[in-house]
């Protein structure tokens, strides 16, 4: 598609991905970012986890701001720990393309760099503006929706192991707890989850830890609904008019959140991509069809989720055979079934 005017509304990850990906494949297209912060404000809260298990990673480091010099840890493995009935189950996984990024840094240079693009606009605290584009992008986060979660955590000095991650699962509970090693001495410590969600709840679970000091604390909502929506639980549209205009959602705001682990930064990734390559194919309406197919593997994560706290016995069971498998496995279940007949028919049909 050529010659046209795109409005992104929100300079989060999802919007800076989006501007980017876009000018980088039309031809003639002029692009503004509406971002209701200032540069000063500007922040980022999570645990800046990302699971590359969908390998979106080569994508971002063919950007105009690789994310490669941002990222703090790469995880060499994930303790999973499991609380049930006074018992204790321990999984060590070894984990690949598990990283830990300084996103608040990475967005901040990325909009700087944005900023020099003749063909993109950065508009910081934008409350206010006229959206007079061809297509418009929201890409506003995570917004009013039955299938919200959210996340709280602290960043804390203390011992901790520098390559391993610590999931740990207590039965009755929708969520999870989280050791993120930052660096040397240094962890993001969170919870999350849908119900009783709070920093209270972090602080009494570091009181354990071997920790000594808490730097600084956050929280944020993520929206899973498009999770829900492929289980027929809501409905989510990913493409729809708006004033007789394309709107297009992107990222959280496309509900892509992973309801297992909360990892939203490959949802991010997949939905802007595929935004530019349909637009520079003239095929917008085909957005939502391939964002879903790409996304496939959240139809899984959410029914682990809702066994997390239905049935913990079967929740174990299955992450157990689900740490075998990689998440773009799930694309294609005939291939998956035959190269792992028996634990993928197990996961798959359950």
């Amino acid at each position: 598609m050529l010659n046209i005017k795109v409005d992104i509304l929100g300079g989060g990850v999802s919007g800076i991905l989006s501007a980017d990906f876009l000018s980088r494949k039309c031809e003639d297209v002029d692009i503004s970012i509406h971002e209701n912060k200032s540069f000063r404000d500007y922040s980022v809260n999570c645990a800046e986890g990302f699971i590359n298990s969908r390998g979106w990673l080569g994508k971002l480091n063919e950007i105009s701001v690789s994310i490669k010099p941002y990222i703090r840890n790469d995880i060499d493995e994930s303790r999973q720990i499991f609380y049930r009935r006074g018992d204790v189950t321990e999984n060590v996984v070894p984990t690949r393309n598990f990283y830990i990024v300084d996103r608040e840094s990475w967005q901040k240079d990325f909009l700087r760099k944005l900023n020099e693009n003749s063909n993109i606009e950065v508009n910081m605290a934008s409350s206010s503006f006229d959206i007079d584009g061809d297509v418009i992008v929201d890409a506003t986060g995570s917004s009013e929706s039955d299938y919200l979660a959210k996340a709280v955590y602290g960043v804390y000095r203390g011992n901790f192991n520098d390559n391993q991650a610590l999931l740990e699962f207590r039965e009755g509970e929708d969520g999870y707890y989280w050791i993120f090693p930052h660096s040397e001495g240094v962890a993001n410590i969170g919870y999350f989850g849908v119900s009783d969600v709070n920093m209270k709840k972090v602080r009494e679970y570091v009181e354990n830890k071997d920790v000594r000091e808490e730097v600084e604390a956050g929280a944020g909502l993520l929206d899973f609904s498009l999770s829900a929506d492929m289980h027929g639980l809501t409905e989510k549209k990913l493409l729809k008019e708006h004033k007789n205009k394309p709107m297009v959602k992107v990222g959280d705001a496309a509900g892509l959140v992973d309801p297992l682990t909360g990892e939203g930064l490959s949802g991010a990734v997949s939905s802007s991509y595929i935004l530019a390559e349909c637009l520079s194919d003239n095929r917008l309406e085909s957005y939502e069809e391939r964002v879903r197919k790409e996304n496939l593997v959240l139809k899984k994560s959410m029914n682990l989720f809702r066994k997390r706290k239905e049935n913990f016995d079967k929740f174990i069971e299955e992450v157990d055979i689900l740490n075998q498998f990689r998440a773009s496995s799930f694309k294609n279940k005939l291939l998956l079934l035959l190269k792992n007949p028996l634990k993928a028919t197990k996961l798959i049909f359950k």
